[in-house]
C-alpha cells in the first residue's frame, strides 16, 4: 500500500472553517488570525482503493489563506511547508504533493523535506487542456477551427501546451520576451505539427484575435482586451489573472483545468468546492504516484514534456480516475454558469460563439 500526505491551505478565508471546525463560529477577520497562530495541523485522512492497488493519505493545512501566503515573507511560509512535512514524515509518507498557492515556494521548501514531493503536475496540465477544448465545445466554438493565444509560451508550462495545441487548434499565436527562446520553440512546432505559429512580445495585442488563451505565466493584459466568448484558462497558481477577469468579465469564461473523480469512495474528505469523491488534479496527481508507490522523485515541470503527460494520462486510466468537469476560480463550474457566460457574449457580439 503506497502512503502519501498532501499539504493544502485554504484558499479564502470563507474556507477555514473547512480546515479548523471552531473557525465556522468566527467573524472572517479572526478566523483568518486563528489560522496565522495555530501550527500545521493533520485534518483528514483518505484511503483510495483503485482496480489496480490502494494508497492511503492525511490531508495537512498550514492554515494560512492565499491572501496571507502573498503578505507574509517567504521564509514564514517555507517555515509553515517545513513543519507540515515533519508531519507528513512522521506519519510515514512515501510521497508529499503541495496544492494551492504552496506551489510558488515549493522548490525551495523541498530541499528540507526527505520525502520525494510532487506538484509541478504534469496532470494538472493534461486536465486543463481536455478542460479547454471542452470549455470551448460548451461556448459553442470547436477547437479545430480557433485561434488560440499561450501567454507566456517559452516557459516549461507553456512550451508543453504549445506543442500539445499546435496539433489542435487553426491557428497560435506564441507570446514571451525571450525572443531566443520564443523562436525556438516556433521551430519545434513545425517540426512537431507542421504549424507556423505567430510570435508577439505584446500580449494585450495578442488576445485580441484569440478565441482561446492560455496562461501559462503572469503576463500583463486587461479583461476588457479579451474578445466576448473567451476561454481563458489560467495555469499560474495563484490564479490572479483569471480570477481577476472573471471580477470583470461576464462573457468570458474562465477555468483553472479540470476536476477529477476519483475511483471508489475515499474516506470523508471533500476539498472546499468539490462534492465528496471529487478533486482537483494536484492531489490526484499525488495519490496516483503512491498508489504506483511512485517514491523517486517525480519529474519536474521544467523537464515535463509530452511523453511525461501521457504517461500520467495513462496512469489514470489504469486506475480509474477521470475526467469531471470543469475547474473555475469557485470550484466545479455549473454548465448553468457556463450557459450565462455564453448568453451574454452573444449579446455583446453575434460572432462571438
Amino acid at each position: 500500500m503506497g502512503k502519501f500526505a498532501f499539504i493544502v491551505h485554504p484558499d479564502r478565508a470563507e474556507d477555514i472553517k473547512h480546515f479548523i471546525l471552531p473557525a465556522k463560529y468566527l467573524p472572517l477577520r479572526l478566523a483568518e488570525g486563528l489560522g496565522r497562530v495555530l501550527p500545521p495541523l493533520r485534518v483528514s485522512e483518505i484511503k483510495v482503493e483503485s482496480p489496480c492497488g490502494t494508497a492511503e493519505g492525511f490531508i495537512i493545512s498550514i492554515n494560512i489563506t492565499a491572501r496571507q501566503v502573498d503578505a507574509l515573507p517567504q521564509r514564514a511560509v517555507i517555515n509553515r511547508l517545513i513543519r507540515a512535512g515533519r508531519i507528513a514524515e512522521r506519519l510515514g509518507a512515501d510521497i508529499i504533493g503541495l496544492g494551492g498557492s504552496t506551489c510558488l515556494v515549493r522548490n525551495l521548501a523541498q530541499e528540507a523535506f526527505k520525502t520525494p514531493v510532487a506538484g509541478e503536475s504534469g496532470y494538472n496540465i493534461a486536465t486543463a487542456l481536455d478542460s479547454l477544448e471542452e470549455a470551448a465545445s460548451m461556448m459553442g466554438n470547436s477547437i479545430q477551427n480557433a485561434h488560440a493565444v499561450v501567454l507566456g509560451a517559452a516557459g516549461p508550462v507553456g512550451t508543453v501546451c504549445s506543442l500539445i495545441l499546435s496539433g489542435k487548434v487553426k491557428s497560435m499565436t506564441l507570446v514571451d520576451s525571450d525572443k531566443e527562446k520564443i523562436n525556438e520553440l516556433a521551430g519545434k512546432i513545425l517540426f512537431h505539427s507542421g504549424m507556423s505559429s505567430g510570435i508577439s512580445n505584446d500580449p494585450q495585442k495578442a488576445v485580441r484575435s484569440a478565441r482561446l488563451v492560455i496562461a501559462a505565466w503572469t503576463t500583463g493584459f486587461n479583461p476588457a482586451d479579451l474578445l466576448p466568448g473567451t476561454v481563458l484558462c489560467d495555469l499560474n497558481r495563484p490564479p490572479r489573472l483569471g480570477r481577476k477577469t472573471g471580477l470583470a468579465r461576464d462573457d468570458v469564461l474562465v477555468i483553472e483545468g479540470g476536476a477529477i473523480k476519483m475511483p471508489g469512495l475515499p474516506g470523508n474528505y471533500s476539498e472546499p468546492g468539490f462534492p465528496p469523491g471529487i478533486t482537483g488534479p494536484l492531489l490526484a496527481e499525488t495519490i496516483l504516484l503512491a498508489l504506483e508507490k511512485s517514491i523517486q522523485k517525480p519529474c519536474p515541470v521544467s523537464h515535463m514534456g509530452t511523453e511525461e503527460m501521457e504517461s500520467m494520462r495513462r496512469l489514470a486510466r489504469k486506475h480509474g480516475f477521470t475526467w469531471a468537469g470543469l475547474l473555475g476560480p469557485g470550484g466545479m463550474i455549473d454548465p448553468g454558469y457556463v450557459e450565462r457566460v455564453r448568453n451574454s457574449a452573444l449579446k455583446r457580439s453575434p460572432a462571438a460563439v
